[in-house]
């Protein structure tokens, strides 16, 4: 086992903790601007987006389901996604979660048999401006 870094230790922080839940059995429509943590375990019909805050974080629970853009520093996802993602640090797509959309992002972890069907644009790329290239993924 490997110590974690001091990143890897800011994101698990951060999903200790939630500001805001919308919980399993709730439905979303409409685009949502968050600060701080934003959990859903419900369902998000709409674009989604981090106000600002360099430490924010979605996290897509096991039963969370959303359907639009999301951009944030950090994103979790452990339940399903479709739609394009934009991480300024880092997208880890857990264990039997499911993300369709193209994806840029900082720092990437699929953990074994999580699903990624997209385009895979690394920041570094984006920043070098070599936005001609870049990675299709399909991991099922």
């Amino acid at each position: 086992m490997y110590p974690l870094s001091e990143k890897q230790k800011s994101v698990r922080y951060s999903q200790s903790r939630t500001d805001t839940l919308i919980g399993a059995g709730v439905r979303v429509e409409g685009n949502i601007t968050f600060t701080g943590v934003l959990r859903t375990d419900g369902e998000i019909v709409g674009d989604v987006s981090c106000g600002g805050d360099t430490r924010g974080t979605i996290v897509v629970g096991k039963s969370g389901n959303v359907n639009g853009a999301i951009t944030a520093p950090h994103i979790v996802v452990r339940g399903r996604v479709y739609g394009p993602v934009d991480s300024l640090r880092s997208i880890e797509i857990g264990q039997d979660a499911c993300m369709v959309g193209d994806a840029s992002y900082n720092d990437i972890v699929i953990q074994l048999g999580g699903v990624m069907e997209g385009a895979l644009t690394p920041r570094r790329l984006m920043d070098e401006d070599r936005s001609g290239q870049e990675y299709r993924v399909q991991n099922t």
